[in-house]
């Protein structure tokens, strides 16, 4: 009997050992299930993740993590060189255990990386937008905004840490997009592209805070997907024109000058001429007394086709140029128009001053 009843307690005690264990197994399950990464679907974006109270109906990260503004298409102002885009990200945490899920935000402040994805040139390294001339290379930064910190994407590279907020707070941040050249065919151009966002928790290889292994911490996925439309304008430039000086000696006056007039993929322009004391005509006039002297006007291309016409004050030329290539047309050594003044001398009799001045303007329209 002792040793059935030792036997007996022998096996009561083991059962007890073997719940307890059992217990324990479920507890470990229960906090593994927990400690997982989760992820957000950025279904509340602008707030500060109240609307997420219960975690077993949304272990989804979904409150941890907003992306509010960030446009699904952005093109850059009026006149504009880069596009700036300005939004805001909550990055925070709430632990399941207590009534960090109750409150309303996330108490805890979670840092965060940040990396792009999208439209690149054929070696994958530089993101483009493609048009008209084919993909133009683009540099595009993010800047977060409370220290000025700035990251220049590249593709699916994360970037350094940046601080998260406490309470929910949605944090200021910008992305700027500047092409490389500034000069590129005129016509639309368009990239898509695609914003992720790491909280960094727990045990990582910096600055791969995407496989950060912690139940703290959510990923933005799928990632936010965004387009660039940039409208490029035929970019038109005149240059090169001085000061005319004539000098009358009683016969015809005759001037001219080169200059150059530059738009983008040499496209073709024409030419409307403005005299300050002219209407309808071209008009000098005497620094004393109210005489004026009617001046004519002929523009012509010294880079074929040779194209000349004569200008009519006020009014833009039927006749159209190619334009150069280059700004400056080459320092100024392929200058490629030239303008020619006549004052016939029967103009120039019975002058009642020593001087007669006007100031033209000649404004260049891309066709």
């Amino acid at each position: 009997m002792l040793r059935t009843d030792r036997h007996y307690a022998g096996g009561k005690n083991h059962s007890l050992v073997l719940i307890a264990l059992l217990l324990l197994l479920s507890r470990c399950t229960d906090q593994t299930y927990a400690q997982q990464s989760y992820s957000s679907s950025n279904r509340f974006p602008c707030t500060n993740g109240a609307e997420v109270t219960e975690p077993e109906n949304s272990p989804n990260g979904d409150k941890a993590i907003g992306v509010c503004g960030l446009n699904q298409f952005i093109e850059p102002a009026d006149g504009a060189s880069e596009i700036v885009e300005d939004f805001s990200i909550r990055s925070c945490w709430a632990w399941w255990g207590g009534n960090q899920w109750e409150v309303e935000p996330c108490e805890e402040p979670r840092n965060f990386t940040v990396a792009l994805a999208g439209d690149t040139d054929p070696s994958g390294k530089n993101f483009v937008i493609n048009g008209p001339s084919g993909p133009v290379p683009v540099d595009i930064w993010f800047r977060y905004k409370p220290s000025g910190a700035e990251f220049q994407f590249l593709p699916n590279a994360q970037s350094q840490a940046f601080p998260g907020a406490a309470n929910g707070q949605q944090i200021p941040v910008e992305i700027r997009i500047t092409p490389q050249s500034g000069q590129f065919a005129a016509g639309e151009y368009s990239g898509n592209f695609y914003f992720s966002l790491y909280q960094c928790e727990g045990s990582w290889q910096e600055p791969d805070c995407q496989s950060a292994d912690s139940g703290g911490k959510a990923n933005l996925e799928p990632a936010l997907p965004f387009g660039v439309i940039v409208s490029q304008p035929t970019q038109i430039r005149i240059s090169g024109l001085e000061d005319m000086h004539l000098l009358s000696v009683g016969e015809d006056i005759q001037a001219s000058q080169t200059f150059c007039v530059f738009t983008t993929d040499a496209a073709d322009f024409r030419l409307k001429a403005d005299s300050l004391h002219g209407n309808a005509s071209f008009q000098l006039k005497g620094i004393s007394g109210d005489q004026t002297v009617e001046y004519d006007l002929r523009a012509w291309a010294l880079i074929g086709p040779r194209r000349r016409t004569n200008l009519h004050e006020g009014s833009y030329t039927t006749t159209t140029w190619r334009g150069h290539a280059q700004q400056e047309c080459n320092s100024g050594s392929e200058e490629n128009m030239l303008l020619e003044l006549t004052i016939p001398a029967s103009r120039l009799q019975n002058l009642q001053a020593h001087s007669y001045q006007d100031t033209l303007t000649l404004t260049v329209e891309a066709e």
